[in-house]
């Protein structure tokens, strides 16, 4: 199996530590992989994504974090179909209903851009703590980007979506808050499917009625998907403490 092969998603947690030990000489980060979790999956990941980009060598070679190569960027293109980059505007187009999801996507920007200084500044042999600070860019990047995909949406559409989970996982155990996060998982990936095939039903069809029908139907499924996607998030924020 090859880096791109596990980065597409093919293999498991150990399959990665594995490529990450033929590819390093670097012992000491190998062992930090040894306990598998959620963060320890997301910070592999960096690592073999920086290994990818790497030029090939014959010999393996001590990985070191990519510090600088970090991109910070309060902007986002969104890939659904139909989609495309909206110009930033000010609060005050938006309804009240965003105003938070706008300011939360400029902090989250300048707190990634905040921990970037602190990357570069952190000694090459510190592999450790760059890790910490990639996984917690990485992290805000990821807020940066919903926030930027509800203010776009609403751009193109005027439809408000969800911004926050308003369902209570609190009775549930730590093994069922991993089951419930999976069975989410493969609902996302299903209602993906639909919404995919209805922009292909509109594409199509030539009765302004029945484009009517379908978009309103659109729109329901993408704020089904929303909410979705905020139970995710708000699990994976109870599973990783």
């Amino acid at each position: 199996m090859t880096i791109k092969e596990w980065l597409s998603g093919k293999g498991n947690y150990n399959d990665g530590v594995r490529l990450l030990a033929k590819h390093t000489q670097n012992r000491q980060l190998v062992r930090f992989f040894e306990k598998e979790s959620a963060i320890n999956k997301m910070k592999l990941r960096i690592q073999l994504a920086n290994l990818s980009k790497s030029k090939p060598s014959t010999k393996p070679v001590e990985n070191k974090p990519v510090r600088k190569q970090v991109q910070i960027s309060d902007k986002v293109i969104d890939s659904s179909p139909g989609k495309s980059l909206q110009t930033k505007k000010p609060i005050s187009f938006y309804p009240a209903e965003l105003h938070e999801t706008y300011q939360l996507r400029i902090s989250s920007f300048l707190k990634a851009s905040s921990l970037k200084v602190q990357l570069n500044n952190v000694p090459e042999e510190n592999d450790e703590e760059a890790l910490e600070l990639q996984t917690e860019i990485w992290e805000q990047l990821e807020i940066n980007k919903k926030c930027w995909e509800i203010l776009d949406h609403y751009d193109t559409t005027g439809q408000i979506l969800p911004t926050k989970s308003t369902t209570d996982f609190s009775d549930l155990s730590a093994q069922e808050l991993v089951n419930q996060r999976q069975r989410l998982y493969a609902n996302v990936s299903k209602r993906k499917k639909t919404i995919e095939n209805i922009y292909r039903q509109i594409a199509e069809e030539t009765k302004l009625g029945k484009i009517e029908r379908l978009q309103n139907k659109l729109k329901q499924k993408e704020f089904e998907l929303q909410e979705l996607q905020n139970d995710i998030d708000k699990l994976s924020k109870m599973i990783n403490g």
